[in-house]
């Protein structure tokens, strides 16, 4: 378990990816092999190049939230086994805005394939394709500024991407090995059985119900541990079903995101958007709530661009249930811009009276 504060997957992001462990240049595994699609071995099974699985949620996910949103707030702490993954993505966010002067820097989405790509062109991103409809884009030596260091995963907005999102998180924690990563979802399947046994969770819950979950995560427990002993544990290309069923109820407490929602896009058929790997417990509730009350765009040709308000809701750790919080949150989020100029300060001093309505119950309108 990581220890961070509400907002500390935010705060801390710049030195966790800078440290070797956290390290995600996928230039290191796409760029020595021949085709991009030579990747899908290496990761689950269903994903195939041109089809994409719609994952379905878990009976035990919402256990599986609720327990993550109980340990954040009981102890400030937040599970390794996804950190990195949003690190990834919110450093790469920063390293542009703070760069930029602005969120605006950023693109969120994109009319269309072809303007996606004349901004990649722009930019002297390189391009690692994933399916017809999913890229990867990535910095290379001769980047433009703005965008050193980073990658940005991008879906056609109508296409199914939960399993894209699944992709990108195995390919970044390939370096931990397989075993570590069923070791750290034995751990918190058996955190879970406690937290349900001591009814810190669920607690509306019938007993016989919670006691059914009970057996059920501590066989979940029990099942990782074996598996992180045997040979398939041994790398990656060597997990098998058995494996991948195991981490993907743990996997579904992390969200894949739109960035711009794709309600926003419903007049833009043809639009590309950025994906973002999220907490689920924050997506689910607050998220939503944003998402529901936004106003969609009018067709147009070109990009979408970021906003801080839009940056706030994807970085946010936890449900801000109060205007108390939601200032508190504001803050780590504003204090996590480290290298800000005048233009996004001003930017990051709108977050709070942009979004309070929606904590407070008070907005039926959220217009970028």
């Amino acid at each position: 378990m990581v220890e961070v504060a509400a907002m500390g997957c935010v705060r801390d992001a710049q030195s966790a990816c800078h440290n070797s462990r956290y390290r995600c240049d996928v230039r290191n595994v796409i760029g020595a092999r021949s085709s991009p699609y030579d990747l899908f071995k290496y990761f689950e099974p269903p994903l195939k190049p041109n089809q994409v699985t719609i994952y379905m949620a878990s009976p035990l996910t919402q256990t599986l939230v609720e327990h993550m949103e109980h340990a954040a707030s009981a102890t400030g702490a937040r599970w390794d086994h996804h950190v990195y993954c949003y690190l990834n993505f919110q450093t790469s966010v920063k390293t542009v805005v703070e760069h930029g002067d602005s969120f605006s820097a950023l693109p969120g989405a994109f009319s269309s394939k072809d303007e996606l790509y004349d901004w990649v062109g722009t930019q002297r991103l390189k391009i690692m394709p994933i399916t017809t409809d999913a890229i990867i884009t990535v910095s290379q030596t001769f980047s433009s500024k703005k965008m050193e260091g980073t990658s940005f995963l991008w879906v056609k907005a109508t296409s199914p991407y939960r399993a894209l999102m699944v992709w990108w998180l195995n390919h970044l924690r390939r370096d931990r090995g397989l075993a570590s990563v069923l070791d750290a979802a034995a751990t918190v399947y058996e955190d879970v059985a406690q937290s349900l046994e001591r009814e810190l969770i669920r607690k509306k819950m019938p007993p016989d119900r919670r006691a059914k979950q009970v057996r059920v995560f501590r066989a979940l427990a029990a099942d990782c541990l074996a598996a992180s002993s045997s040979a398939g544990a041994a790398t990656w290309e060597d997990a098998g079903e058995q494996e991948w069923r195991l981490l993907k109820t743990f996997d579904s407490t992390l969200d894949a995101d739109h960035v711009i929602n794709k309600q926003s896009l419903k007049m833009m058929p043809d639009a590309w958007v950025m994906l973002a790997p999220v907490i689920a417990s924050s997506n689910r509730n607050f998220g939503r709530v944003v998402e529901k009350h936004a106003v969609p765009f009018s067709p147009r040709v070109g990009s979408i661009d970021l906003d801080a308000a839009t940056a706030f809701k994807l970085f946010a750790s936890t449900l801000p249930s109060a205007i108390s919080t939601l200032e508190v949150l504001v803050k780590l989020f504003s204090d996590s811009f480290v290298g800000k100029g005048p233009g996004l300060e001003a930017e990051l001093q709108t977050v709070a009276s942009t979004l309070g309505g929606f904590v407070g119950k008070t907005s039926t309108k959220f217009v970028r």
